[in-house]
């Protein structure tokens, strides 16, 4: 077999044989193969892995980024419904309010909604003890 022909199947190989074995060493990266090669390509290997290690992390954030975005549509959706309960309970008060001025004006007494109890009446009689010394 030629050596570009294993080079190139290399990385595959060893990608199913991780997944054979179970093994949890990762397959060289590109960056990690050129190092390896020696010469101008340590340069280049240094930089492909920092590149990767980069993109890694700016995928990362980008993902943390969309979580925050949604999170705060969610918090913006509950707001919008806080804000229209409150103008609905507005629009009730206002009736209410406008309801108890005409009831005002024409001298009728105002219907409240909620029951009305009798005052507590005094006590017939009370029986007083005197304090002993």
């Amino acid at each position: 077999m030629s050596k570009t022909k294993l080079s190139i199947l290399l990385p595959v190989l060893s990608v199913f044989a991780t997944q054979l074995t179970g093994c949890n060493t990762p397959a060289p990266s590109k960056g990690d193969l050129m190092i390896k090669q020696g010469g101008p390509f340590i340069e280049a290997g240094i930089k492909w892995n920092e590149g990767n290690r980069l993109v890694k992390d700016g995928n990362k954030r980008i993902a943390e980024g969309r979580d925050t975005i949604n999170e705060g549509k969610k918090i913006i959706a509950q707001g919008e419904l806080q804000v229209k309960d409150g103008q609905n309970m507005i629009e009730q008060g206002k009736k209410l309010l406008e309801e108890g001025e005409r009831l005002y004006q024409t001298g009728r007494p105002q219907e409240s909604a909620y029951p009305s109890y009798p005052a507590p009446q005094p006590a017939e009689s009370i029986e007083v003890f005197p304090l002993s010394d």
